[in-house]
């Protein structure tokens, strides 16, 4: 028996939203209108003011050209230099077969004379597996659209400084194959995969959609704390819902404590159980009576800053003196 595998584009949007939720990708490789548009804009605006920015940064620098669109590849006649870098969020992988089976992709110099480099972008001063991975792409997709091997390395553009890091191909051929497996897969069939929120939702453009999805099937990964091992195990044992995991809930008998060992008690444990009662009654439950016993003059401090960046713009003070609440910042 033969099994036919239809042909899939899979564009390096697709490829970025698998990265993050398999539901992103399949929602945005079938054409789905977002319903949150806000922070996603926001994040593109952010986004393309940087690569404007490292674009110009770019053509004065020693590299001496920008990147070019994936689709000018075959304009080889256009272009003299050597080094022609590509941007990756722009390119594209026709997935015919599986992964595995997809021959020739060992790293080496694209061709005589013409040395091929994907490039990204990021606005953010912190890079992590997922830019390197859209390099990743980048480079297969430049080898398949050339018909060469697939280039060495790629150059991942970053932080206020637009400093360059340096993507060993070779040292994600492994987990690409695994991903573009799964996104082609996505792309093919006609089903949703199964919702779980995770945490990419807050900034996510579906989370409205997903959320009220979770709310109507009581799933377990409402339990935001609840980690993927520990809701597998919960469906194991045939919880697949809030509302059944609520009643497993057992309060624990309540022992007398002294008041003086109090103050070295160990906290209360998180108990997923608890939350889920929580949830199912739409109510705040407190664990046993707590014990405020503030001396001195109450201080709230609120930090706000730029994490990636460990930069810390605005600090805010609240206290209280002699009846007055005072605000103060820096």
């Amino acid at each position: 028996m033969v099994v036919m595998h239809r042909s899939v584009e899979i564009t390096a949007a697709v490829f970025a939203a698998y990265l993050k939720c398999p539901t992103m990708a399949y929602l945005t490789a079938h054409g789905e209108d977002p319903p949150d548009t806000f922070l996603a804009v926001t994040r593109g605006c952010i986004s393309a003011a940087y690569k404007a920015r490292a674009g110009q940064s770019l053509r004065a620098s020693l590299i001496g050209v920008a990147p070019i669109h994936f689709s000018r590849l075959a304009d080889d006649t256009a272009r003299d230099a050597t080094t022609l870098f590509v941007d990756c969020e722009t390119a594209s992988y026709v997935c015919n077969q599986p992964a595995s089976a997809w021959v020739d992709v060992r790293v080496k110099r694209s061709k005589p004379g013409r040395d091929y480099v994907p490039i990204t972008y990021s606005a953010w001063d912190k890079i992590d597996q997922f830019d390197e991975l859209l390099v990743c792409f980048g480079a297969v997709a430049i080898g398949q659209a050339t018909g060469s091997r697939i280039p060495a390395n790629g150059k991942v553009i970053y932080g206020a400084g637009h400093r360059a890091k340096t993507v060993r191909i070779a040292n994600y051929l492994t987990k690409w194959r695994e991903v573009i497996e799964a996104t082609a897969s996505i792309c093919r069939t006609s089903e949703p995969p199964p919702l779980v929120l995770n945490k990419h939702c807050p900034v996510c453009e579906f989370k409205s959609r997903c959320r009220s999805l979770a709310v109507e099937q009581d799933h377990l990964s409402l339990l935001a704390a609840m980690t993927t091992k520990e809701r597998m195990k919960c469906e194991e044992k045939g919880i697949s819902t809030i509302t059944q995991l609520s009643y497993g809930y057992r309060p624990r008998r309540r022992r007398r404590i002294k008041p003086a060992a109090l103050q070295g008690s160990q906290p209360v444990k998180h108990d997923h159980k608890l939350k889920a009662l929580a949830i199912k009654n739409a109510r705040i439950h407190v664990v046993g009576s707590p014990l405020l016993s503030i001396e001195g003059t109450p201080v709230f401090m609120d930090v706000e800053g730029m994490s990636d960046r460990d930069f810390y713009y605005l600090i805010g003070l609240r206290h209280e003196t002699q009846g007055m609440h005072i605000e103060q910042s820096f």
